[in-house]
Protein backbone atom coordinates (compact mmCIF):
# COMPACT_ATOMS: atom_id res chain seq x y z
CA UNK A 1 0.00 0.00 0.00
CA UNK A 2 1.44 3.34 -1.00
CA UNK A 3 0.46 6.44 0.87
CA UNK A 4 -0.07 9.47 -1.28
CA UNK A 5 1.60 12.65 -0.24
CA UNK A 6 -0.90 15.50 0.19
CA UNK A 7 -0.40 18.28 -2.28
CA UNK A 8 -0.19 21.85 -1.03
CA UNK A 9 -3.21 23.96 -1.93
CA UNK A 10 -3.02 25.56 -5.35
CA UNK A 11 -1.93 29.16 -5.14
CA UNK A 12 -3.00 31.82 -7.59
CA UNK A 13 -1.13 35.06 -7.89
CA UNK A 14 -2.89 38.22 -9.01
CA UNK A 15 -1.35 41.55 -9.92
CA UNK A 16 -3.27 44.81 -9.83
CA UNK A 17 -2.32 48.22 -11.14
CA UNK A 18 -3.86 51.19 -9.37
CA UNK A 19 -3.29 54.91 -9.80
CA UNK A 20 -2.91 56.08 -6.21
CA UNK A 21 -1.71 54.91 -2.83
CA UNK A 22 -5.26 55.35 -1.50
CA UNK A 23 -6.58 52.94 -4.12
CA UNK A 24 -3.85 50.46 -3.23
CA UNK A 25 -4.81 50.62 0.46
CA UNK A 26 -8.51 50.13 -0.28
CA UNK A 27 -7.74 47.22 -2.62
CA UNK A 28 -5.44 45.62 -0.06
CA UNK A 29 -8.03 45.93 2.72
CA UNK A 30 -10.77 44.52 0.49
CA UNK A 31 -8.53 41.64 -0.57
CA UNK A 32 -7.71 40.79 3.04
CA UNK A 33 -11.42 40.62 3.83
CA UNK A 34 -12.06 38.36 0.86
CA UNK A 35 -9.33 35.86 1.64
CA UNK A 36 -10.06 35.85 5.38
CA UNK A 37 -13.78 35.30 4.85
CA UNK A 38 -14.74 38.43 6.79
CA UNK A 39 -16.83 40.90 4.81
CA UNK A 40 -16.97 43.78 7.29
CA UNK A 41 -16.47 46.50 4.66
CA UNK A 42 -19.39 45.23 2.59
CA UNK A 43 -21.60 44.96 5.67
CA UNK A 44 -20.61 48.47 6.74
CA UNK A 45 -21.40 49.80 3.26
CA UNK A 46 -24.85 48.18 3.41
CA UNK A 47 -25.46 49.77 6.82
CA UNK A 48 -24.35 53.15 5.45
CA UNK A 49 -26.78 52.82 2.54
CA UNK A 50 -29.61 51.98 4.94
CA UNK A 51 -28.78 55.06 7.05
CA UNK A 52 -28.72 57.25 3.94
CA UNK A 53 -32.06 55.85 2.78
CA UNK A 54 -33.63 56.52 6.19
CA UNK A 55 -32.38 60.14 6.13
CA UNK A 56 -33.69 60.52 2.58
CA UNK A 57 -37.12 59.18 3.58
CA UNK A 58 -37.29 61.61 6.49
CA UNK A 59 -36.27 64.53 4.26
CA UNK A 60 -38.79 63.53 1.59
CA UNK A 61 -41.57 63.37 4.20
CA UNK A 62 -40.71 66.93 5.28
CA UNK A 63 -40.74 68.12 1.66
CA UNK A 64 -44.10 66.47 0.98
CA UNK A 65 -45.53 67.96 4.16
CA UNK A 66 -44.36 71.44 3.13
CA UNK A 67 -45.93 70.98 -0.32
CA UNK A 68 -49.23 69.80 1.19
CA UNK A 69 -49.30 72.76 3.57
CA UNK A 70 -48.62 75.27 0.77
CA UNK A 71 -50.67 74.23 -2.29
CA UNK A 72 -50.46 76.28 -5.45
CA UNK A 73 -46.86 77.38 -5.01
CA UNK A 74 -45.46 75.19 -7.79
CA UNK A 75 -43.32 73.16 -5.39
CA UNK A 76 -44.81 69.87 -6.59
CA UNK A 77 -43.49 70.47 -10.09
CA UNK A 78 -40.05 71.31 -8.73
CA UNK A 79 -40.01 68.14 -6.66
CA UNK A 80 -41.09 66.03 -9.63
CA UNK A 81 -38.34 67.52 -11.82
CA UNK A 82 -35.77 66.93 -9.07
CA UNK A 83 -36.81 63.31 -8.60
CA UNK A 84 -36.98 62.73 -12.37
CA UNK A 85 -33.38 63.88 -12.64
CA UNK A 86 -32.30 60.80 -10.72
CA UNK A 87 -34.36 58.31 -12.67
CA UNK A 88 -33.41 55.90 -15.42
CA UNK A 89 -35.06 55.84 -18.84
CA UNK A 90 -37.32 53.00 -17.69
CA UNK A 91 -38.38 55.02 -14.65
CA UNK A 92 -39.15 57.99 -16.91
CA UNK A 93 -41.34 55.82 -19.16
CA UNK A 94 -43.26 54.52 -16.16
CA UNK A 95 -43.65 58.05 -14.78
CA UNK A 96 -44.97 59.31 -18.13
CA UNK A 97 -47.45 56.42 -18.30
CA UNK A 98 -48.74 57.19 -14.80
CA UNK A 99 -48.89 60.90 -15.52
CA UNK A 100 -50.82 60.28 -18.76
CA UNK A 101 -53.19 57.93 -16.95
CA UNK A 102 -53.74 60.46 -14.19
CA UNK A 103 -54.29 63.26 -16.69
CA UNK A 104 -56.96 61.20 -18.45
CA UNK A 105 -58.59 60.39 -15.12
CA UNK A 106 -58.51 64.04 -14.02
CA UNK A 107 -59.88 65.23 -17.35
CA UNK A 108 -62.79 62.83 -17.05
CA UNK A 109 -63.49 63.87 -13.46
CA UNK A 110 -63.03 67.61 -14.05
CA UNK A 111 -59.79 67.82 -12.05
CA UNK A 112 -56.35 68.97 -13.05
CA UNK A 113 -53.03 67.18 -13.26
CA UNK A 114 -51.31 70.25 -11.87
CA UNK A 115 -51.86 72.05 -8.61
CA UNK A 116 -53.64 75.38 -8.80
Amino acid sequence: MTASIPQPPKRIQLDFDVSTEDQAQVLSAAWQEIVSGRRTRINTAAEDINEIMECARTALQKIVQAIEENPGTGQTGRLVRFLAGGMSATDHAQLRARRTGRALHDARSGGSLYEN
